[in-house]
């Protein structure tokens, strides 16, 4: 059986979560790398244990988040920042609001404040993510940072945009035909909106 749990990441309800975690970033303000190596040692001590999967598949991000807040070419916003810090000194930091000992439920509250923090900040997560991949694949590429892999995402955003809907434009950004044909049903396409 599978049960799913919706929660907006500003219900009042998840509020004393959100003080918890952000008041562990600020434990940690500063000292970034040092907190990535300690949420990376008991990521594999936890890990190593049983864990129920609802758990245990949340907290899989860590090292990647870890890796996140440490890289020195990659260098989020300070919202960003603090919210993954918080959500890796929440981890980290024995002050939880279920204590970590619990056998079954300990690491509950430690895997939903990384939900949280992952959906709050999801487009630095998603660059991250693409970012480390490109990363991964093109390993002697120098130089490459956070602002020009932004750079790089944009322009590849920009250049699907334009190609998606470059269907009934010119060059220079007039319709082929009127705007009001545009409405008229086609046989051999399905009917596009042009952006610009």
């Amino acid at each position: 059986m599978r049960i799913e749990i919706e929660i907006e990441s500003l219900d009042p309800a998840v509020l004393p979560l959100r003080q918890a975690w952000l008041a562990a970033a600020r434990r940690h303000e500063g000292r970034h790398a040092a907190l990535a190596a300690s949420a990376m040692d008991r990521y594999q001590a936890v890990n190593a244990g049983p864990l129920p999967s609802a758990v245990r598949e949340p907290l899989a991000v860590i090292p990647s988040l870890a890796r996140l807040l440490s890289d020195p070419l990659w260098r989020p916003g300070p919202a960003a920042r603090e919210q993954f810090a918080g959500a890796l000194a929440y981890f980290v930091d024995p002050l939880d609001l279920i204590p970590d000992e619990d056998s079954h439920f300990g690491y509950l509250d430690d895997a939903l404040v990384l939900k949280l923090a992952l959906a709050e900040e999801r487009h630095e997560w998603f660059a991250w993510c693409d970012y480390s991949d490109y990363r991964a694949a093109h390993p002697d590429e120098p130089g490459l940072d956070r602002d020009a892999w932004m750079l790089r995402r944009r322009e590849r955003l920009e250049r699907e945009l334009r190609r998606r809907n470059d269907g009934g434009y010119r060059a220079d950004g007039r319709r082929d035909a009127p705007f009001a044909d545009s409405y008229a049903p086609s046989t051999d396409a399905p009917l596009r909106f042009g952006i610009r």
